[in-house]
């Protein structure tokens, strides 16, 4: 979610806007951050960007690993 923010006029007030949905994501236990000590979801130093650790539902993904890539640059 994500709400705007402002100073009042008078500049003593913080007045709210309304909260914006941003994306949905599957985190577990109502939003906690952390589940059985693992961090769920991080974000960025300039608030964004987000790292979010989720399962992917595709099972039958295919790995490529490439050996001897430096190698390769040089070609």
């Amino acid at each position: 979610m994500s709400v705007a923010i402002r100073v009042s006029d008078d500049g003593h007030m913080l007045e709210r806007g309304a909260r914006e949905k941003l994306f949905h994501v599957p985190i577990v236990g109502g939003g906690s951050m952390l589940i059985a000590g693992l961090q769920q979801y991080t974000v960025s130093a300039d608030g964004q960007q987000f790292l979010i650790n989720t399962t992917i539902s595709e099972a039958n993904t295919p790995i490529m690993v490439v050996l001897n890539w430096p190698a390769a640059l040089k070609k």
